[in-house]
């Protein structure tokens, strides 16, 4: 990782972090706009995520996979859905997909949410909910690389329970 945990170098860190982010921004509109000019967007899913944030000392700590702060576990999620695709979604679930957009969510439910798109059966042993179906109220857990913390967010979002499990 090019950003530096050292406090004196936070600048610079969140420079190269904001750098990398245009960059990515940058290849991923000409991504777009390859698929539009092949004229493959019209029927094209595409869906962008990040697998963490990233903690630039706003509670002491840097980086990631230490601790479980929402700088962290805020990460993006798009979803494009071409309009063939949206024109044969049932009423419900299109209005679910449209609901479900502030509610708390989780990388466990981006399979689900597959399946359902494409009207397969979605297997018992995931854990997640499609994002086309309507997700009841639910906390949602979350943990470090090493399980050193667990977090709990909690269905009505307005609390965070952090649990140190080693007791240090």
């Amino acid at each position: 990782t090019p950003y530096s945990t050292s406090l004196k170098n936070v600048e610079e860190s969140i420079n190269a972090y904001d750098n990398t982010i245009k960059i990515t921004d940058a290849v991923f509109d000409q991504f777009v706009k390859q698929l539009k000019s092949f004229g493959f967007l019209d029927n094209t899913i595409i869906i962008y995520t990040s697998d963490h944030g990233q903690a630039f000392n706003e509670k002491g700590t840097f980086t990631h996979g230490s601790h479980v702060w929402q700088e962290i576990l805020h990460v993006p999620l798009l979803v494009h859905l071409p309009q063939v695709i949206t024109q044969n979604l049932a009423t419900s679930k299109y209005n679910n997909f449209i609901r479900n957009q502030s509610s708390i969510t989780s990388h466990e439910d981006l399979l689900p949410t597959i399946f359902d798109l494409f009207d397969c059966k979605i297997p018992e042993y995931l854990n997640g909910k499609s994002l086309f179906s309507q997700i009841p109220e639910r906390d949602i857990y979350s943990s470090t690389i090493s399980n050193r913390y667990s977090v709990i967010s909690t269905k009505d979002k307005s609390k965070r329970i952090i649990q140190n499990l080693h007791n240090d």
